[in-house]
């Protein structure tokens, strides 16, 4: 697996990474609903200011793909983080977000954060009332179905930093996960692109 950044005037990388958050599905949150808004994504990503990444295979097809903007003057927000189906659990999107902190850290940035939906009453935090004790309830998350990005994210050292109670109506909140990446050797990086 090789990562590099996504070229803008690779139409044939953009329709396969396009292709890739349309069948993505391990949540209803997840998937997006036509290559349309997928390819909308893909054109957020490609923004000057923006890192977008994907994993090839031996054979140069992507297989994964991920992305991060700066939204205040340290803190860039990762979106979207997508694998193949056929790749995961193979350490492509370990791979993809550790490569993303590491770019992030050289840019001068200090938090890598996220948020991660809810629909699926994956989380101890879904159908639930959440006021009053946001902060008390978000700190006792439980994921409750293995396959929610909430889990996957805590297993790469993320942590809950805020929910935003009934963002996608009721019951179903927004899980906001951060990390710091102040601490990341990014001097002795070694990138071929």
């Amino acid at each position: 697996m090789k990562i590099e950044d996504l070229d803008p005037d690779d139409d044939n990388a953009i329709e396969q990474v396009a292709a890739l958050l349309v069948d993505f599905a391990p949540n209803q949150a997840a998937a997006w609903e036509d290559l349309e808004s997928a390819k909308d994504t893909v054109d957020e990503a490609l923004d000057e200011d923006s890192i977008a990444r994907v994993a090839l295979n031996d054979a140069g097809n992507v297989i994964g793909f991920a992305a991060a903007a700066p939204q205040y003057s340290h803190a860039w927000e990762l979106h979207p983080v997508v694998v193949g189906r056929d790749e995961q659990h193979r350490g492509v999107g370990r791979a993809l977000v550790t490569d993303i902190e590491e770019l992030v850290a050289a840019e001068g940035g200090l938090t890598v954060y996220l948020g991660a939906d809810d629909l699926d009453k994956a989380t101890s935090l879904a159908e639930e009332d959440l006021f009053p004790g946001v902060i008390e309830q978000a700190a006792d998350l439980d994921v409750r179905k293995r396959r929610h990005p909430v889990g996957f994210f805590l297993h790469l050292g993320y942590e809950v930093i805020g929910v935003i109670p009934d963002a996608n109506g009721p019951g179903r909140p927004d899980i906001w996960l951060g990390r710091s990446v102040a601490d990341l050797d990014v001097d002795s990086l070694d990138r071929d692109d």
